[in-house]
């Protein structure tokens, strides 16, 4: 028996697949290039690695994009994606205190006692804290994202970035750059102004060890050095850490304890799926429906604020 864990985010798309005994058995992480072709190619590709008689019993759906993809995988859970988080964290971290995630569009923060969710902050307004900056930027100097961690750490001095806004700081790396500054030098100061940023904005009730650093974000060496710096303390990158959400979600399915999976198989990478979407004429709030449709026939529907035309 094997349950499969997805998280849909608003830059990437990430899947998990565990035993019963919750271990890992393959994961996924996939650029969001639309929930539907980027599912479809997830389901494709699980299944072109893993033997054609593995059985699947449940399935779980987080993320902010998880409305939709429960619907196109056949999910038997739905939970957010702070319980997803935090659930995959304690597998690995039973004692963990806070919980830091830097996403792509958006970054939280987890507090937890005993095991146990005490609060939490989410930023999805400013992307000042949040992953996507530095990946813009490194494809604007022409960098590999997966090598701005490492150059940055052989700066030689400190230089100050103006990270509350991205374009200011995307403008000010430039202009440093520019001057003459060392790339390194800049990426560090970018990594540091990114890293105080999102404290400032999410990190209002201090908390003590131990600390966790998770998403894609936590494989930039330099973001997880300038993290422990400003904290004063260690922070560990559990394993797994870019697919902890979908982790989290594939314990949610197992623990439910369905005795009928409605997942409708990796053969759904081969379904086609079409997106439409309508204004509604029934009041005066002219809401905007959005539907999946699944050979010709709708088979999800949101955006009514009444409810009438979701399902």
């Amino acid at each position: 028996m094997h349950y499969l864990g997805v998280d849909v985010g608003s830059v990437s798309v990430k899947f998990a697949l565990i035993d019963q005994e919750k271990n890992v058995i393959d994961t996924l992480y996939m650029r969001n290039h639309g929930v539907i072709p980027t599912v479809k190619k997830g389901m494709a590709q699980f299944r072109e690695q893993l033997p054609s008689d593995i059985e699947v019993s449940g399935v779980g759906a987080t993320g902010s994009g998880a409305g939709f993809s429960k619907v196109l995988i056949g999910a038997d859970v739905h939970k957010t994606e702070i319980l997803a988080h935090a659930i995959g964290t304690l597998h690995f971290v039973p004692d963990v205190s806070v919980i830091f995630e830097i996403g792509g569009e958006d970054s939280k923060v987890i507090f937890l006692r005993n095991g146990i969710i005490t609060g939490f902050e989410m930023n999805r307004i400013c992307s000042g804290g949040a992953g996507a900056f530095l990946d813009s930027l490194a494809g604007r100097l022409n960098i590999p994202i997966s090598d701005v961690g490492h150059l940055a750490l052989e700066r030689e001095n400190e230089v100050s970035i103006a990270s509350r806004c991205t374009v200011f700081a995307t403008t000010d790396a430039v202009h440093k750059l520019n001057s003459g500054y060392r790339l390194e030098d800049v990426l560090m100061g970018v990594c540091n102004g990114l890293v105080r940023n999102y404290l400032a904005m999410l990190y209002r009730k201090v908390s003590p060890p131990p600390y966790t650093f998770q998403g894609a974000t936590s494989r930039n060496v330099a973001l997880r050095y300038a993290l422990e710096q400003q904290l004063g303390a260690e922070v560990i990158v559990p394993p797994y850490a870019a697919c902890l959400g979908a982790f989290g979600a594939a314990i949610l399915a197992l623990e439910n304890g369905t005795t009928q999976t409605r997942f409708k198989g990796f053969q759904l990478a081969d379904f086609e799926y079409q997106i439409r979407s309508f204004i509604c004429q029934d009041c005066e709030n002219h809401c905007e429906i959005t539907q999946i449709l699944q050979s010709g026939e709708p088979i999800a529907s949101n955006g009514s604020r009444c409810g009438k035309r979701n399902f």
